[in-house]
């Protein structure tokens, strides 16, 4: 099965001051106590007009959802991988050139 690689960024100042306000979801893990925040991402048909493939949204807690609390806080992008064709001939069979 082959995946698809997507790199990107958030907001982090924007983001600390959202879950500030308690309207997102989030959850603590009993067995760990690490702290997660529950995020959406949203993968575009066409990349907009910065190139940006997708976006992340926060999730609003249940009982703030009919408030209209979708924040995007972030975008990312498709990441290709950048190969070259080099010629068969181009690679040495004298093990003289391996730094090793």
């Amino acid at each position: 099965m082959k995946g698809e690689l997507y790199t990107g960024s958030i907001d982090y100042s924007e983001l600390i001051e959202l879950l500030k306000t308690g309207k997102y979801s989030t959850y603590q893990s009993p067995k760990t106590g690490k702290k997660y925040i529950n995020v959406s991402v949203w993968i575009n048909p066409e990349p907009d007009k910065f190139g940006n493939d997708g976006s992340i949204q926060l999730n609003p807690k249940k009982e703030h959802r009919d408030e209209g609390l979708k924040r995007y806080v972030g975008n990312v992008k498709h990441f290709k991988f950048a190969t070259q064709e080099v010629a068969a001939d181009s690679f040495s069979d004298d093990a003289e050139d391996l730094p090793f």
